[in-house]
């Protein structure tokens, strides 16, 4: 018994260490709705398959990054996760410009709740962006580079941050075609 369990968490870690799914772009807009409340919208653009496993045909790993697409993130709690206290408002896969994308929103009561922070009610509304991610564009004013920090006025109501997350390359592979396939 202990032999099966062993072996299908090898093929679940092999699985998942295997696996590159990503996306192009995150971007990430912040609307206050109170004071300190909010509805914020992640929609991530271009989720695509980045080839890692030679040992498995460009189908097959498209295939495995979809499952993890829908089972951890749609389905799962995957992003839910580094925002814990805010609640899910919904979720979605959708197609635009020829490229599918993901969108999750969420609304908070708080503005930690959606990893944002001001120090005193005269700071501004600060967000660090995630390591794996590099600043694009914004309606905030980016720190200089040894900070990863993007700002905005403290009456800002609409907060905007685009992040790229990896740039596609020759052998990406799109996975809006198996999405086709699975509506």
């Amino acid at each position: 018994m202990k032999k099966r369990y062993l072996a299908s968490f090898v093929i679940l870690l092999t699985f998942v260490l295997s696996s590159c799914l990503t996306a192009q772009y995150k971007e990430y807009k912040f609307e206050m709705t109170g004071k300190n409340s909010g509805e914020l919208t992640i929609t991530y653009k271009n989720i695509i398959c980045l080839r890692y496993d030679d040992d498995i045909s460009v189908q097959e790993e498209a295939e495995q990054d979809y499952a993890e697409l829908i089972s951890d993130y749609i389905e799962g709690t995957t992003i839910e996760e580094d925002f814990p206290n805010a609640k899910v408002k919904s979720k979605r896969l959708f197609e635009e410009n020829n490229q599918l994308c993901g969108e999750i929103i969420f609304e908070f009561d708080d503005i930690e709740d959606a990893n944002l922070y001001k120090y005193n009610k005269k700071s501004p509304y600060m967000f660090h962006l995630p390591s794996d991610e590099e600043y694009f564009d914004s309606n905030g004013e980016k720190a200089p580079e040894f900070i990863k920090l993007i700002t905005w006025d403290k009456k800002a109501k609409l907060l905007e941050l685009t992040a790229i997350v990896n740039e596609p390359d020759e052998e990406s592979i799109s996975l809006l075609q198996i999405w086709k396939d699975n509506k």
